[in-house]
């Protein structure tokens, strides 16, 4: 009778450790943008981003980004990116700008486009080093506190119209 119990429960903490590693520690695959993952991201700045009285207000809006890195995970895809946007607003004749490293984590679709599930940016501040390195893999967390002001600049001489 003990050793049943013993018996189950060793059963059930291999198949619990087994389940967790297939399902929650599954590796990662480093793929490529598609163009497919573009338009899912332009589609979120201009319906997600921006409550719909706002975005009736922008006159022109203007956005760049760089992609570091897609890595997918089951059906989800991770994209790893550094975003810039101006915005200007007719009706004030005023201009908005910001830019952020971003994780935009995205599902395939059964139609072969991407929906945009969670848009992710560090915390400002003083946690913006360590909230950068919990959402980045190292090596990109690293580069861009190195490099943002040159992703910046960068960016800025490629940056698009997008309404």
């Amino acid at each position: 009778m003990k050793h049943k119990k013993i018996t189950t429960l060793i059963i059930l903490f291999i198949t619990f450790t087994l389940v967790y590693f297939i399902l929650f520690k599954k590796p990662t695959k480093i793929v490529n943008y598609e163009p497919a993952m573009e338009d899912a991201f332009l589609k979120y700045i201009r319906e997600e981003m921006f409550p719909p009285e706002e975005y009736s207000k922008i006159y022109k809006m203007y956005e760049a980004h760089k992609v570091f890195e897609v890595r997918k995970r089951l059906n989800r895809y991770y994209v790893y990116m550094y975003y810039a946007y101006e915005i200007y607003y007719s009706q004030y004749h005023s201009r908005s700008s910001g830019s952020n490293p971003v994780v935009v984590k995205m599902k395939k679709n059964y139609n072969e486009t991407y929906s945009v599930i969670k848009f992710k940016k560090p915390m400002d501040g003083e946690a913006y080093g360590d909230s950068l390195k919990s959402l980045f893999p190292k090596y990109i967390a690293e580069d861009i506190l190195a490099n943002s002001h040159i992703f910046i600049k960068d960016m800025l001489k490629n940056i698009k119209q997008i309404k």
